[in-house]
Formats: structure tokens, C-alpha cells, sequence
């Protein structure tokens, strides 16, 4: 009887035990599931689609999802079509001009994960393009950062590399452009050493 007994109770801790770990496992799927993670992502895809004229809209409607488009709106930011592009830079100018507006320590948790995302993408960004990224790091560095909530000094390392990637950019350009002219004596005069002829002196008959 006493085996018995034994057996039952043991087969019913059991079956509490695959129970809870199903209740376990369905509160994990529910935290690590973001609805919005799914329509952020579906706004992304339909981009392709949606015209010129209502790209902005599109994004902002996208934005206002939620953190989760701070990664979208980082990636867009390499888009081949120049207003997509454009959009979405002008969109995490807003996201930063919000948070100035929040407590130190949530704001510090959103500039963070900006900060992360733009060194993370900025590889993807043309070289033409990379200013944007480093205007939006440039802000993060004055930001008064909660270190009790995220972590100051890698926030700082991150923008630090965009900021010298681009300078980086830059100089190369500056170079590339001075190489291209061998003799600078040879260079047409500039437009404003160019004497501007009257009507009358520039007609027909004054230039025989």
C-alpha cells in the first residue's frame, strides 16, 4: 500500500513538474515575442513598394512602433533610394529630440542601444552618407548619460569609432581629390576672375 502511495505521489510531482515548465515556457515565448518586432518589420518590406511622396509617412508611422524601428531606421539609413535614406535619419533626430525630454536613466537605455546599432550598420553606409551617422553620434556624446543604467564608457568608444571613420573618410577624399590635379596652375580661372561682358558689348556685332 505504502509503495503504492509512493508511485502516485511521485507520478503526480511529476506531472507538476512538465506543467510548470510548459507554464515556464509559454511566459518565456511571450516575453521574448514583440508584436511590434513583426509589423516593424512588415513596414520595412513594404518600402519597396510605397512611393517617394509618402516614404516619410510611412517611416513615422513605423516609428512611433516602438524601440524596436531604432534598428530599422539605423539600417534604412543605407537605403540606395536617397528620400528612404534621408527619412529615416530625420527620424531618429526626432527619436533623440523626444528622449531629451525623458529621465536620464530610460533616455541613457534608448541613446545606448542608437549609439550600438549606428556602429554596428555604419559599414553599410556609403562614405557621402556617413556625416548623418556621425551628427547623430556627435549628439549622444552630450548626452547626460545614466551610468547606473547603461554602460557610459562603451557608449562613448562607440561613437568615437563612427566619429573617426568618417574623418577617416574625409581625409581620403580631401587626398584623392588633390591627386587628381597634377598642375594647379593649369585650372581655369575661377568664375568670379572672369570679367562679365555687358549686353551690348557681348552682341553680335561687337564681338566681330
Amino acid at each position: 500500500m505504502t509503495s503504492k502511495s509512493e508511485a502516485t505521489r511521485g507520478l503526480l510531482i511529476a506531472i507538476s513538474a512538465v506543467v510548470a515548465g510548459c507554464v515556464a515556457l509559454g511566459l518565456l515565448s511571450t516575453v521574448a515575442f514583440d508584436p511590434s518586432s513583426t509589423l516593424i518589420n512588415r513596414y520595412k518590406h513594404q518600402l519597396d513598394s510605397v512611393p517617394d511622396d509618402q516614404v516619410a509617412q510611412h517611416l513615422h508611422e513605423m516609428a512611433n512602433l516602438g524601440d524596436t524601428s531604432i534598428r530599422v531606421l539605423v539600417q534604412l539609413m543605407a537605403s540606395d533610394r536617397e528620400v528612404v535614406a534621408n527619412s529615416a535619419t530625420r527620424e531618429l533626430r526626432d527619436k533623440l529630440a523626444d528622449w531629451r525630454m525623458l529621465p536620464s536613466s530610460e533616455s541613457s537605455l534608448k541613446v545606448g542601444l542608437l549609439a550600438n546599432e549606428l556602429v554596428n550598420n555604419i559599414g553599410d553606409v556609403e562614405p557621402k552618407r556617413r556625416m548623418a551617422a556621425a551628427d547623430l553620434s556627435t549628439e549622444i556624446l552630450t548626452w547626460p548619460i545614466d551610468q547606473s543604467a547603461v554602460d557610459k564608457d562603451m557608449i562613448i568608444t562607440n561613437c568615437e569609432q563612427i566619429l573617426r571613420l568618417v574623418a577617416t573618410n574625409s581625409i581620403r577624399l580631401q587626398a584623392t581629390n588633390r591627386s587628381i590635379i597634377k598642375d594647379p596652375t593649369r585650372l581655369p580661372a575661377q568664375i568670379s576672375d572672369v570679367p562679365v561682358l555687358s549686353r551690348r558689348q557681348s552682341s553680335p556685332e561687337a564681338l566681330r
